[in-house]
């Protein structure tokens, strides 16, 4: 994966998961354990659209095919505003959550 990673040393990063846009990455922590891997699931609620996505439990990042992520120009639709959840399988505890509104460059 191109996305970057979170630094190790650090024992929990506040918050223990991020977004970042180019590429379009999910970033968690290491210190986030999910022994049957991860459920990354990605919503754009103005539009209805859903994506899950389980990665294994040595994932830390997940980049975001580019027919799901938000757009990076033209962004005037409805995908401007998107939602991820971070759970863990096989149980799907949540693990973090956020809420997003890209802005367009």
């Amino acid at each position: 994966s191109d996305c970057p990673q979170s630094d190790p040393g650090l024992p929990r990063k506040i918050p223990p998961m991020t977004v970042e846009s180019d590429p379009f990455c999910i970033v968690w922590s290491p210190a986030l354990l999910a022994p049957g891997g991860f459920r990354v699931i990605l919503a754009y609620p103005e539009s209805g659209e859903g994506f899950v996505y389980d990665v294994p439990p040595s994932a830390t990042a997940l980049r975001v095919p580019m027919e799901d992520a938000p757009p990076t120009e033209n962004c005037g639709g409805q995908r401007h505003v998107f939602t991820v959840e971070l759970r863990s399988l096989p149980d799907l505890g949540p693990l973090d959550a956020t809420s997003v509104t890209y802005d367009c460059p």
